[in-house]
């Protein structure tokens, strides 16, 4: 592994919110890689298979139509800035997440590739918004 990719390494796995790459499809996704922070996040060990960590599956999602506005918005914008969702963990508590990331549309497969970190917001913020 040459110098900067280790350090890109180093960074996702280090970095202090969620980190995810991955594919959202229309009725299934795909994650390439999710660092420790998302998987906390989410209610799995350390030692869960990134691939198994699937935060944007259609049942993470408490509002259908949340999430078919992310994909949309994804789609026409390329990226979003700090939105917020109502997302399940997997216990299936229900936590405020707040996503920035971007994406590409592959169009002969009908899917998005996302890159984004997701950051959770605490009950004090929760109250205020």
């Amino acid at each position: 592994m040459d110098k900067r990719a280790a350090a890109f390494a180093r960074l996702f796995q280090g970095v202090q919110v969620g980190a995810y790459i991955g594919v959202i499809g229309p009725d299934a996704t795909s994650t390439v890689a999710a660092n420790p922070h998302l998987k906390l996040m989410f209610g799995y060990g350390g030692e869960t298979p990134d691939s198994e960590v699937r935060p944007f599956d259609r049942d993470r999602f408490v509002d259908q139509q949340a999430r078919d506005s992310l994909v949309e918005r994804l789609i026409t914008d390329g990226s979003v800035a700090n939105y917020l969702l109502r997302l399940r963990r997997a216990d299936h508590t229900i936590i405020w997440a707040e996503i920035t990331g971007r994406a590409e549309v592959d169009k002969t497969r009908r899917e998005l590739r996302i890159e984004a970190v997701l950051a959770r917001r605490q009950r004090t913020q929760e109250a205020g918004r």
